[in-house]
Parts: structure tokens; C-alpha cells; sequence
């Protein structure tokens, strides 16, 4: 799973996220089992957003290596995975349309860091905006008593530690130095706190490392909803499926269900079965466990 493929001009990646190499077959049963869970969710009353991220190398593939090609299975990936969840309960934006065309009109804007798996906070703003028109259009949400994040202007911060280049041999990581990000950060943060993740919120995201506060989307998503948002975030071999039970089984959700439930995947994600022991961590449920638990949480 570890490992960094090193692109042009600068540019590395993850090697486990290649979507030239993904295979659609998994698709179909992996989104059956997305789809279950939001109309499971959507019956006690919970909106489910399914979110995607597409991939670093998706988006940026000019800089892969000379010999990368993408065959047809693998240029279609997402738009597959979207095709099969869009028949859903779930609300599914399309984040690969939405940033590829912002990479091509605007490509002095870095969605992702050039030495980092993740992406920047020009891309996750990007990204709550559109989740949060989606929010806005297809769910009724009560008058929240408290206000969203508000966001300040502009300012410049340096990435220090980049997962990419850190695991380089020693000697080549000078070529790959420290990176500077433009983001806008509400008032008061300090050291990846995110002010707006707040107690009773009701919209809740569910994600993985990308979602994390740092990179920006919890406070992107709370200013453009102007309401509260919570988050609940784990690394990304811990897998979606445990991450949702694992919030579900929470004290905030037993204390105040939210309307809705911003549910964070990677591209990939959507090519890995749930019950894949050479992706997840332990530990790994079926899918009929999976959603067993998950019905069980939702009556208590």
C-alpha cells in the first residue's frame, strides 16, 4: 500500500492510487452496499451525501510518468462509480467533473500538493461549495440557532511534513522541499482545531484523512451552509464502513442525530470490496455484518 511513485516536474504520488490500474468490475458491489446503507439512513430520517475524491493522479495525470497510460476501464472509473451510486438514496456530487474543469481553467490554482497524497484547501473549498449547493437543493433542513465558520482572508502557510517525499531515500528528498498553500482560516485556529465542528451540528461529515482540518473541507462546508458542521475522521485503512459504524455508535450520534451525513470515500475505494483483508485494517466486516450493525445502531 505505502510507497511513492515519483512524476514530472516535481510531482509524486501514492502508488496504491492509480486509477490507470483500477478494475470496474468490483463497482456494482461495492455500490450496492453504499446504496443500502443511505436507504437504511434516509429511513429513520438522515440524508446521505456520498462524497468521492477523486484522484490526485485523475487530476494531475500531465505529470505522471512517460509511461503511464490510462486504458478505457480506467478513464471511466469514476464516471462508473457515479452512474451506479447516482441510483440511489444518496445525494452523489461530482467532484472529478468539477475539479478536472477547474484544473483546466484556472491550472495556476493547486488543488493538490505536489508532494502530498492530499489535496489543498483551494480544492476543498471548491468542493464544500458544491456539496453545499447539492445540501441546499435536495434537503430541507431546519433554521439553524447557530451560525456557520466564518472564514478570514487569504493568507499563505507551508506544508512541513509531506507523506510523499518523507518516505524517499534520504538523499533524494532535498529535490522535494516544504510547500507553501493559499487557504482562508476562521478565526481562532490554532494547530488543526476546527472551530466549527460543534456539539448537536446536523450535518456530520464521515471521512477519512482528506476531510481531516487541516486541509480545509469542515470549515469550507460550515461557512457555505452557514450552520454548524461535526466531524469524524480516521485514516484511511481503517475503511468507510468502520468509520460510519464507529460514528454511529459515538456519544454525539446517541446524543443528537444529524439531518445529514457527508460520507467520504476515495476514488479507489470504490474497486476495494468491504471485506478486503489486503486493503482494510482490522478490523474487517462482511457486507452482511456491516449492515446488520448499521441497522442495529440506527433502532436504538
Amino acid at each position: 500500500m505505502k510507497g511513492t511513485l515519483i512524476g514530472k516536474n516535481g510531482w509524486l504520488f501514492l502508488v496504491w492510487d492509480e486509477p490507470f490500474k483500477a478494475k470496474i468490475q468490483p463497482i456494482p458491489a461495492v455500490s450496492d452496499i453504499i446504496k443500502s446503507a443511505a436507504e437504511l439512513l434516509k429511513s429513520v430520517g438522515i440524508e446521505t451525501v456520498v462524497l468521492i475524491t477523486p484522484s490526485k493522479s485523475r487530476i494531475y495525470r500531465e505529470f505522471l510518468p512517460d509511461d503511464v497510460v490510462y486504458p478505457e476501464d480506467a478513464e471511466k472509473f469514476y464516471e462508473v462509480a457515479l452512474k451506479y451510486l447516482s441510483e440511489s438514496a444518496a445525494i452523489v456530487p461530482d467532484l472529478s467533473n468539477l475539479l478536472s474543469r477547474m484544473h483546466q481553467e484556472h491550472p495556476e490554482k493547486q488543488l493538490w500538493f505536489k508532494t502530498d497524497h492530499h489535496w489543498t484547501p483551494t480544492a476543498t473549498e471548491a468542493a464544500a461549495g458544491e456539496v453545499a449547493r447539492l445540501i441546499a437543493d435536495r434537503v430541507t433542513l431546519p433554521t439553524s440557532h447557530k451560525p456557520g465558520v466564518r472564514l478570514g482572508e487569504t493568507t499563505e502557510e507551508v506544508m512541513f511534513k509531506s507523506d510523499l517525499s518523507s518516505v524517499l531515500p534520504p538523499q533524494d528528498r532535498p529535490s522535494y522541499p516544504n510547500e507553501t498553500y493559499q487557504v482562508r482560516r476562521p478565526a481562532g485556529w490554532r494547530n488543526g482545531a476546527q472551530t466549527g465542528q460543534m456539539e448537536g451540528a446536523d450535518i456530520v461529515i464521515v471521512g477519512n484523512s482528506l476531510m481531516q482540518p487541516l486541509y480545509g473541507f469542515p470549515d469550507a462546508l460550515s461557512n457555505k451552509l452557514d450552520r454548524p458542521v461535526s466531524l469524524m475522521w480516521r485514516i484511511h485503512p481503517l475503511g468507510p464502513y468502520v468509520t460510519l459504524l464507529d460514528y454511529l455508535d459515538s456519544a454525539d450520534f446517541k446524543k443528537s442525530r444529524p439531518k445529514v451525513i457527508v460520507w467520504s470515500f476515495h476514488e479507489m475505494d470504490m474497486g476495494i470490496l468491504i471485506d478486503d483483508k489486503t486493503v482494510w485494517k482490522a478490523p474487517v466486516v462482511s457486507k452482511s455484518a456491516f449492515l446488520e450493525t448499521l441497522k442495529t445502531s440506527l433502532a436504538r
